[in-house]
């Protein structure tokens, strides 16, 4: 009610169980605009039931990355999206360059260089490697959408993408 009216909040989904389908006390909502996610993230929680009820303000997420992509690896913090545009353009047009990140925004020193088709990723993977700040980087073909083989890796568990940060100022693989 005191967020702006009835237009205010576009969505709420809550999170269930898998396995019982109960309530886990987690829930997103989705507001009509920027200002009133800011405004609704800077309010005082309120209780339900009793229990105190808190808000974290989510980073938006970028839309999932199309195209062919080619990793590189063992990237120095000087790298640059121009650095890379510069040397794999020759090989076919570059959709976008992601750089992986930390939580804090720090640069992993990988990143991804999507592009349009797949001869295109196969001649950027055959040409002579990037060096960079005196590195030669690391150079993988993935696959279509960035997602790796189906081969399972040598961990226990589910792994999940890094945080990525997308064409920006630092060479940074975001969101």
């Amino acid at each position: 009610e005191y967020m702006g009216g009835d237009d205010a909040i576009r969505r709420i989904m809550w999170i269930n169980s898998k396995e019982d389908g109960s309530f886990r006390g987690i829930g997103f909502v989705q507001f009509a605009s920027a200002e009133l996610t800011l405004k609704a993230s800077q309010m005082d929680a309120p209780q339900v039931d009793g229990t105190w009820t808190w808000a974290k303000l989510n980073k938006p997420r970028l839309p999932p990355p199309t195209g062919y992509s080619l990793f590189l690896g063992g990237c120095p913090d000087s790298i640059t999206d121009q650095v890379v545009t510069n040397h794999y353009q020759k090989a076919g047009t570059i959709s976008s360059i992601r750089w992986g990140t930390n939580d804090d925004g720090s640069f992993r020193g990988f990143g991804y260089v999507y592009f349009d088709t797949e001869e295109a990723k196969d001649k950027a993977a055959a040409m002579e490697p990037l060096v960079v700040g005196g590195r030669t980087l690391r150079v993988d073909g993935a696959s279509k959408g960035g997602k790796g083989g189906k081969g399972k890796g040598k961990g226990k568990g589910k792994a999940s993408a890094p945080p990525m940060k997308s064409e920006g100022k630092k060479i940074s693989f975001d969101d």
